[in-house]
Parts: structure tokens; sequence; C-alpha cells
């Protein structure tokens, strides 16, 4: 993220060995979503927040969801990448029962 030093703050993927990587197929849109995700994209690369990728390993397509208001929301198809991760503890792949464990500790403070 723009204006976050890598030391304070960084991610880190745990992708098995056992997984080739994946670059999806490019998905076709309607002129309304393509304009949709063309501005959004414009948008997040002109703050800085995204950057053009040459020749990524993993390729995840971008999924337009209508919104209830009737606008678009830009998503990533992350499929194959999440099948490719192993898990980060033995309760599995997501951070959240460690997340409720460390606002549990600070409730108690």
């Amino acid at each position: 993220m723009p204006g976050i030093a890598p030391d304070v703050i960084s991610h880190k993927l745990t992708i098995s060995s056992a997984y080739k990587p994946v670059r999806q197929k490019r998905r076709s849109y309607d002129a309304e979503r393509y304009e949709a995700m063309r501005t959004e994209v414009e948008k997040l690369q002109t703050i800085g927040f995204i950057r053009e990728a040459t020749y990524p390993v993993w390729l995840a397509n971008s999924v337009m969801v209508r919104k209830s208001t009737g606008g678009w929301r830009m998503c990533q198809d992350y499929t194959d990448l999440n099948k490719a991760c192993r898990p980060r503890t033995a309760r599995g792949r997501h951070c959240r029962p460690r997340t409720a464990e460390l606002y549990g500790c600070l409730l108690r403070l």
C-alpha cells in the first residue's frame, strides 16, 4: 500500500509446491461492466494503489458484482490461488479465529 513501509506490515502467501501456477483465461464482459472496470482500474492506478504486472506467475480475473445501489464493485477471483495456499494454522486457511483471540485479549485488559 502506498505510504506504508514494508517493515511495518507485509503479506506473504504460503503456496503449496504441489500446485502449479494457474493463469485464468481472460473473461469477456459487456460494455457496461467493462466501462465500470476500466474506471475503477484507472482510479486505483492514479492513486498508486495498483500497478500493471508483467509476466505474472499467478493471474486472477476481475469480476464485476452489482451493488445494491445499482453501481458495480470490482472483486478478484482467487479460487485457484486459494486452493494452492497451505493452511497457516491448524484451524484452517483463515486468520479470523486468531483475530478473535487477540480481540478477546484486548477486551480483558
